[in-house]
């Protein structure tokens, strides 16, 4: 009986001693998983911030692209006042020198008139 009892204290400090060994690891193995929850938090913040940044940098495109549009349609604008003024100007040009012909033939007229 007696050797029985030994053999099961044995037993029984043996199982003790791989409950501690278990309750260890199980310990270590619960502080890996914290780490590891902790840097797949830190990563899902980091992608929230990495994407909330592309979207802040979407917009920012959409409003250039907009404003180049603007800017193209302004351009066009102007080319067309350009051309408007251009012509303007050689209209003005071409009334001007017909004036100064008209000008000139009525100075011719009247000096002719007063030399006869």
């Amino acid at each position: 009986v007696r050797d029985s009892e030994e053999q099961l204290s044995k037993e029984q400090k043996s199982y003790a001693m791989d409950v501690e060994m278990l309750q260890r690891e199980n310990f270590s193995l619960k502080l890996e998983n914290d780490e590891q929850n902790r840097e797949r938090q830190s990563i899902i913040y980091e992608k929230r911030c990495l994407e909330e940044e592309l979207n802040n940098l979407k917009d920012k495109m959409d409003d250039l692209m907009s404003e180049i549009e603007e800017l193209k349609q302004y351009n066009l604008d102007l080319k067309k006042d350009g051309e408007n003024y251009t012509n303007t100007i050689a209209s003005l040009r071409s009334r001007i020198t017909k004036q100064q012909g008209q000008l000139s033939r009525l100075e011719s007229s009247l000096l002719n008139e007063k030399a006869e």
